[in-house]
C-alpha cells in the first residue's frame, strides 16, 4: 500500500477550525506548530498532522491516539516499532501525507522555475528538487543523501504544485482530503 493524501490548508486559517484540529493531532505536532510564527505556517503544520491522523485511521487498524511518534537521530518523524511508514510535506497552501507498508518519502513544492543560483548548486528543476527531498525523507539522510538510488519516483501535478513520492513501488493512490468541521 502506497497512498498519498493531499490537503488544501486555507480552512485552518479560521481560528475555530484550527483549534478543532489542533486538539486532535497529538502533542508532537502541537509543539511543532506552536514554534511557528505565521498563521499559514501553523495551518500547514496542523494540516499535515490532521492528514497523518486521517491516513492512519483510513489505511491501518491502529488507533492514532494510542500511537507513539518520535524523531530518529536525523530528525525523521517515525512511529514506534515501524508498524507503518509515513512521510509529511507542506508548501504554499497544501500539505501532503504519504503512508505505506514500506519506507516512503514525499515532497510537495510549487511547480515553478527555480532561481539560477539554485539550479547551479542543487537541482536543475523542481522535479529534480522534489526527487532529492523525497529520497532524503525516505532514507532519513536529508536532501544531500548520496546513497545508491534504486527507488521508484511517482510525480503528480495539482493546482500549480508538484508532488513527488519516493518508494520501492509506484504510487497510484492520490486522494484529496477536505477538512470536515465539525467531524465526529
Amino acid at each position: 500500500m502506497n497512498r498519498v493524501y493531499i490537503l488544501y490548508v486555507r480552512p485552518l486559517l479560521n481560528e475555530e477550525v484550527y483549534k478543532y484540529y489542533y486538539d486532535r493531532v497529538g502533542e508532537y505536532r502541537q509543539k511543532k506548530a506552536d514554534r511557528l510564527a505565521s498563521p499559514i505556517s501553523k495551518a500547514r503544520s496542523i494540516g499535515v498532522g490532521a492528514l497523518l491522523r486521517f491516513a492512519v485511521e483510513d489505511c491501518t487498524d491502529y488507533n492514532f491516539d494510542n500511537l507513539s511518534f518520535y524523531e530518529d537521530k536525523n530528525g525523521k518523524p517515525k512511529v514506534l516499532d515501524d508498524i507503518f511508514y509515513f512521510s509529511l510535506s507542506h508548501s504554499g497552501d497544501y500539505a501532503v501525507c504519504a503512508i505505506s507498508d514500506t519506507p516512503v518519502g514525499v515532497d510537495i513544492e510549487e511547480d515553478k522555475d527555480l532561481p539560477e543560483k539554485v539550479k547551479k548548486r542543487f537541482a536543475k528543476d523542481v522535479t529534480e528538487w522534489t526527487k532529492k527531498e523525497a529520497k532524503g525523507k525516505l532514507t532519513g539522510n536529508g536532501f544531500f543523501d548520496s546513497t545508491p538510488d534504486t527507488y521508484v519516483y511517482t510525480h503528480k501535478k495539482t493546482d500549480g504544485m508538484l508532488i513527488t513520492v519516493c518508494s520501492n513501488k509506484k504510487t497510484t493512490d492520490f486522494l484529496y482530503y477536505h477538512l470536515p468541521y465539525p467531524c465526529n
